[in-house]
């Protein structure tokens, strides 16, 4: 093993979530930008609402928002997902549709160049389970422009290195240090974004730690082992659960 290799912690390892849905008009901010967020009032200090050009299909009422969290570690982070996540949906009436995604954000700041690597492999080599997250939504993410997937980056039919299902841009200088994954489909569900967020965590932890995965082909399987040994919670309920419920009967092929 290399001198400068360095093993990283589900537990301690940071990450963020954006969440795009739309809001009733009468709780969406007044002033707020692509680039620069306005605090919520009603969510945890440091979460921010964006806007976001690619959300243009509104419900009647409704405004498309992007909403941000800070840097989160932890049960406490995953108890602010679940609470903002919980919020939107009972007290807000936050919709859904195909336009709308959740993004992940994983620290990968102090990963060497050979780790992200294998951070990369590990994420094609397990991309269509993965997708097949998504449910009923799966192909309609595989298909999108926003989140492509590795069959076509470096050709004319991606967007570019910034929309692509793993977004490593974020590692260049001067950038946020963190892999994005972009493929989950948008929802409002704490369970479904809690069980992304743990699964995006436990890849890069595994993948950093040299750690194999073996491949199944029931998503349930796969997902139980990706995550053993790399849970940010130990013995929390959605290590168990990962999706498995929530995806009865809505597996999609892609």
């Amino acid at each position: 093993m290399p001198s400068n290799f360095t093993t990283i912690s589900a537990a301690t390892r940071t990450f963020g979530v954006e969440i795009e849905c739309y809001l009733p008009e009468a709780h969406c901010p007044d002033r707020t930008s692509h680039v620069y967020g306005t605090p919520i009032e009603w969510a945890p200090e440091g979460w921010q609402a964006k806007r976001d050009g690619s959300l243009t299909a509104a419900p009647e009422g409704y405004r498309g928002v992007e909403l941000v969290s800070p840097k989160l570690a932890g049960e406490q982070g995953l108890i602010e997902v679940v609470f903002v996540a919980d919020f939107i949906r009972d007290e807000l009436a936050a919709r859904v549709n195909a336009t709308c995604g959740v993004h992940v954000h994983v620290d990968a700041s102090d990963l060497s160049p050979a780790q992200v690597e294998r951070v990369k492999a590990l994420f094609i080599k397990f991309e269509q389970h993965l997708y097949t997250l998504c449910g009923e939504e799966a192909r309609t993410r595989y298909t999108s422009h926003y989140c492509s997937p590795s069959t076509v980056w470096g050709s004319a039919n991606e967007r570019g290195p910034r929309y692509r299902a793993l977004n490593l841009e974020n590692l260049r200088p001067g950038g946020k240090g963190s892999i994005e994954f972009r493929l989950f489909c948008g929802s409002v569900d704490a369970e479904l974004i809690v069980t992304a967020i743990q699964t995006c965590v436990a890849l890069v932890v595994k993948a950093a730690n040299y750690a194999k995965i073996t491949s199944h082909k029931r998503v349930d399987t796969f997902l139980r082992g990706m995550v053993k040994g790399a849970e940010i919670v130990p013995d929390c309920p959605y290590n168990d659960l990962v999706l498995i419920a929530a995806l009865q009967g809505q597996r999609a092929s892609i």
